[in-house]
């Protein structure tokens, strides 16, 4: 994942509806799904195919939310939890820029060019 990416554009084939989010998630890794799954599905991006990583983003967010909360409860940081919490971060942040969920990404000219080709296509245009 080194280098630059791909710009995003309006897939052919992208998902017109938000599936729902899968049964064995976590409630984390749930309201993640609710919050990230709409948006793709908006400017066009999610295909089928792209569900897998989308679900293994919002597994890694939600898991560095159970782990803070964790970390809250016992008042102190467990050095297995940091290392846990720490690689799901790290996972979380890698696949977020492969789906072009960062900043950086969306920033892009070609990216925003793709949100509102999206926005043009909703309306027919």
């Amino acid at each position: 994942m080194r280098g630059r990416k791909p710009d995003p554009k309006a897939a052919a084939g992208a998902l017109t509806r938000a599936p729902k989010a899968p049964a064995y998630m976590t409630p984390e890794a749930r309201d993640e799904w609710r919050r990230v799954v709409p948006a793709m599905v908006a400017t066009g991006t999610l295909k089928p195919e792209d569900l897998p990583l989308v679900e293994a983003l919002v597994i890694a967010r939600g898991r560095i939310r159970e782990v803070e909360a964790e970390i809250r409860t016992a008042g102190m940081v467990d050095p297995k939890l940091w290392r846990v919490q720490h690689a799901a971060m790290q996972i979380a942040t890698r696949l977020a820029a492969e789906l072009y969920l960062t900043p950086a990404s969306r920033s892009r000219p070609s990216a925003q060019a793709a949100e509102d080709d999206a926005g043009l296509a909703a309306m027919g245009i």
